[in-house]
């Protein structure tokens, strides 16, 4: 009866043991799910700026593309008004011109009318 008492008590003693390492793996898992919540925050906090720097930097490329667009549209305003001054300015000299030469004509044709 004495082996079989101590059979007993070994297999009591390693149901215990069995019960503790269980209750200690089972502390262990919350401990390592507590840590891992922690983790996954932390990651959606860091994604979180990252997509509002990433936002913040989209909303700067589009607003200074609308500004580069802008500029453009009025860089070939300012090109056309340019171009139309040029014409402006070489219409006068031509007008100046025709105007010289039409008094040459107009002179000539009063001294050529008052010498006859």
């Amino acid at each position: 009866m004495g082996s079989t008492w101590d059979a007993l008590r070994r297999a009591a003693k390693k149901r215990s043991e069995s019960a503790a390492a269980q209750h200690g793996a089972f502390e262990q898992l919350v401990e390592d799910i507590a840590a891992l919540r922690v983790a996954v925050h932390s990651l959606e906090d860091r994604v979180e700026l990252e997509l509002g720097g990433l936002s913040d930097d989209l909303r700067q490329a589009i607003a200074k593309t609308d500004d580069l667009a802008a500029s453009r549209g009025r860089s070939g305003e300012e090109r056309l008004f340019h171009r139309l001054g040029w014409l402006t300015e070489a219409s006068a000299r031509g007008e100046r011109r025709l105007n010289a030469i039409a008094a040459v004509v107009g002179f000539t044709s009063l001294l050529v009318l008052f010498r006859c």
